[in-house]
């Protein structure tokens, strides 16, 4: 994490705020700009990045009262290392999208700050689930009371290939034991 505080509303902190974000945010009241983006929740907690769409660093607030809203945030370099794609499912990207299906956080650098792929979003609803349609095979997990949410895709096509080389598999074992069950038939009959 490059910050970690409380932040109240008359902009005194407890903990640390980083220099850059001190810097990026220099003409900004830290609180004002952090509990904006807040709903009227008391439990209220969101992703974001700063105004000026700069999604190497991502922050976490939380709103703690009335008066103070806890702010971290973390490099979304760092993610990389929680995003771990196994290597059986090469193509499979995974995101955090907001409310609003933008994407924060992703394995694929292309998407970050765009809105989620039609394809996609159309099967992301309001619940955990997993399921697929033509193109994609899609898990979404909400993440917090913001609707923010983890969604990973995984195209069709890759479980096709992988389903056509099993059968590809299947079909030459299966050749393999009809010859072997003939040579030894004819090898009983010649036999006999």
């Amino acid at each position: 994490f490059s910050d970690f505080s409380i932040v109240y509303r008359d902009n005194s902190i407890v903990g640390w705020i980083s220099e850059g974000t001190q810097k990026t945010l220099v003409h900004d009241d830290l609180y004002s700009f952090f509990e904006s983006r807040l709903n009227t929740s008391k439990n209220d907690n969101i992703w974001v990045v700063t105004d000026k769409n700069n999604y190497a660093k991502i922050y976490y607030v939380k709103r703690v009262n009335d008066n103070a809203i806890m702010l971290t945030s973390i490099y979304s370099n760092e993610l990389k290392s929680v995003f771990v794609r196994s290597s059986y499912f090469k193509t499979t990207v995974m995101r955090i999208v907001d409310r609003d299906l933008k994407v924060i956080y992703s394995t694929d650098n292309d998407e970050i700050g765009a809105f989620l792929d039609p394809d996609i979003s159309s099967n992301v609803g309001f619940k955990n689930i997993s399921v697929s349609n033509d193109k994609y095979i899609i898990s979404s997990i909400q993440c917090s009371t913001n609707d923010y949410r983890v969604v990973s895709s995984m195209p069709i096509s890759e479980v096709e290939d992988d389903i056509k080389a099993l059968r590809l598999f299947t079909h030459v074992i299966s050749g393999l034991m009809l010859l072997f069950v003939l040579i030894v038939g004819q090898l009983f009959i010649n036999q006999a």
